[in-house]
Parts: structure tokens; C-alpha cells; sequence
């Protein structure tokens, strides 16, 4: 049997995985962690916090490197053989991981969604630190409300206007479960900006990759189809009228997709 990894995006929480692990648990061969109704030989879904999220601290002195550490080693306390996915930052660091080849050795496939794969020159890397780090002082000065309705505002989400307002003020709910100075910091220490550049690894990263992305986010669209080409054994899949956050916005189809190869 195969355990899942589930890893949020930020500002995201284990919970904001709910409706995705239930649309899983349709099939009966996945449970989450924790069901005492799993039977033996069931496949184990695990949702992990990332650093800064959800009462998770983060080390002052950490840097993305560090974080795909701590992934790695929760990689290897968990049972072989393992199905990663993760969304947005979650996925940056899960990319991080499979370049690992310790990691790499317990995973079988891993699922990117919303993924990017690297600022390529130092410019870029510099503006994008410097962008999060004024949302950072944001945060930090006008408190985690305010911080939450002008981040849900950018243009990267503009689809999810359209969602039912229970999901939007859920995902609101989720976000509120953060302890303010932790989120910044992890903004700071795991932002874009801070990741390395994996664009030139990922020929080398064979294992089967699955790449997911709203077909309304041109951006990410446009970043996995570069990838779908650069990886060896890459499938894009672009989830029609959505947008960013595909796991919020259309979690019975990601489900649909991510059960076809249960093992």
C-alpha cells in the first residue's frame, strides 16, 4: 500500500485540504491519518503543516534549504512506498525534496499543483524578496485580518470571486488559524524569491511527475508546460474555468485526477 503526503499552500492549513481528502476517501482504498475506521492495507493519506503554518514554528534562521530538510525527514519517517503532492509553496518544497535522491528513493510519483520551479536571474530574485517583503511588513503591522482580505485580492485569485461564499469564508476561517509573526516569517524565509533556481535539475528528475493547473491561470499554465518539457516523465493537466488554487476551487476534479493510478 502506497501513503500520500498532502502538503497546503501559503496561508493554507491541513484543514484546507478537507473537501480534496474527501473526495479521496470516495474511493475506499484511501484514508486520512487518524481514521480508527482504516482498514489494514488501506492506502494512508498524511497532511503535513508547513513551517510557519497552523501553530508550526519556523526558525529565525532557516532558510528554503532548511525547510526541505525538515521535508526530507519527515519523508523518511514515514512508510514506503509514497505519493507526494502539494500545492503552491507546498509544491516548491516538495520539488525541493525529489531532488533529493534520499527522498527520492521512498517516493513513487509526485503530483505539483500550481507549481513554480525557480527564479532564473538574480534581478528577479531580488524584486520578488523585496515584493514579500512589504506583505511581510504588512502583515506584521496591520494585523492578520487585514493581511488576509488584500492577499485574497490579487489578481492570481481573482476566480475564486465566483466560489460560494461558505467556501470563500472556510478558506477565510483556515487562514485565521495562524499566528501572525509565523506567517511572515515564513513569507520571508520560503517566499519565491528565496527558493533556488531547480529549473536546471529537472531533466535529471525521472520519476513520473503530474502537473496540475487552472487553464484561467495563464501564468502557471505557462510555467507547467516549460516544466512538462524539461522533466522526462511529465504529465500537464490544465483543469478547465479554474484558476490558481485548483484544490479549493474544483476538489472533486483534482480528486478524480490524482485516484486514476491508485496503487
Amino acid at each position: 500500500m502506497t501513503t500520500w503526503l498532502l502538503l497546503h499552500g501559503f496561508t493554507g492549513t491541513p484543514g484546507s485540504l478537507d473537501e480534496l481528502c474527501s473526495r479521496l476517501m470516495a474511493d475506499a482504498s484511501l484514508k486520512c491519518e487518524g481514521d480508527t475506521d482504516r482498514a489494514p492495507g488501506v492506502n494512508k493519506i498524511v497532511r503535513e503543516a508547513l513551517p510557519g503554518h497552523a501553530g508550526r514554528g519556523v526558525d529565525v534562521t532557516h532558510t528554503f534549504e532548511n525547510a526541505v530538510d525538515d521535508l526530507v525527514r519527515r519523508l523518511e519517517q514515514l512508510e514506503p512506498p509514497i505519493r507526494v503532492v502539494g500545492y503552491s509553496m507546498g509544491a516548491r518544497l516538495v520539488l525541493g525534496a525529489l531532488l533529493r535522491p534520499e527522498a527520492r528513493r521512498r517516493i513513487t510519483s509526485a503530483t505539483l499543483i500550481g507549481a513554480h520551479f525557480g527564479l532564473e536571474s538574480q534581478e528577479a530574485r531580488h524584486a520578488r524578496v523585496t515584493r514579500d517583503e512589504a506583505w511581510a511588513a504588512m502583515l506584521e503591522k496591520f494585523g492578520l485580518d487585514a493581511f488576509i482580505e488584500a492577499w485574497a485580492r490579487q489578481d492570481l485569485f481573482a476566480s475564486q470571486a465566483k466560489l460560494p461564499r461558505a467556501v470563500q469564508e472556510a478558506q477565510a476561517a483556515e487562514r485565521r488559524k495562524h499566528r501572525p509573526n509565523d506567517l511572515a516569517m515564513a513569507l520571508r524565509q520560503l517566499g519565491l524569491g528565496r527558493m533556488p533556481n531547480y529549473w536546471p535539475q529537472l531533466p535529471s528528475l525521472d520519476l513520473p511527475v503530474l502537473l496540475i493547473v487552472g487553464q484561467l491561470d495563464a501564468k502557471f499554465l505557462g510555467v507547467a508546460s516549460r516544466a512538462q518539457a524539461c522533466l522526462p516523465n511529465a504529465e500537464l493537466v490544465a483543469i478547465p474555468g479554474r484558476g490558481h488554487n485548483v484544490v479549493l476551487e474544483a476538489p472533486e476534479h483534482v480528486a478524480s485526477i490524482l485516484r486514476r493510478d491508485l496503487t
